[in-house]
């Protein structure tokens, strides 16, 4: 079993959080309390499996992504037992592209 925790960020998204919300949560990702927009899940998969969860959160998120219209999702995820990562989802000229960053390493603003 591999536990993993997603803290991410929706730009202009008002209209679509609580549908974003209940997609998540359908999933069987659980919204912790007492902060903002912070998942968790787990899978059955070991430490191993980091890249396949990874491409498990970006796929997912990119899914909500179009079926919402979204711009923009920035997202961190801590994976099991490795140092957290940081992704996006963004829409540009009608086209989604998922760029990674390091969210350890303060992002130049866009």
């Amino acid at each position: 079993m591999i536990y993993m925790m997603v803290s991410l960020d929706l730009a202009k998204a008002e209209g679509e959080r609580d549908d974003f919300n209940k997609y998540l949560a359908d999933l069987k990702w659980t919204k912790l309390s007492n902060v903002d927009t912070v998942w968790a899940f787990h899978m059955a998969y070991n430490s191993g499996d980091f890249i396949l969860v990874q491409n498990y959160i970006t796929a997912t998120l990119l899914t909500a992504a179009k079926e919402f219209k979204l711009e923009k999702i920035s997202y961190v995820a801590q994976i099991g037992d490795a140092k957290a990562v940081g992704g996006q989802i963004v829409k540009k000229n009608g086209v989604y592209s998922t760029p990674t960053f390091n969210p350890y390493v303060k992002q130049p603003k866009a």
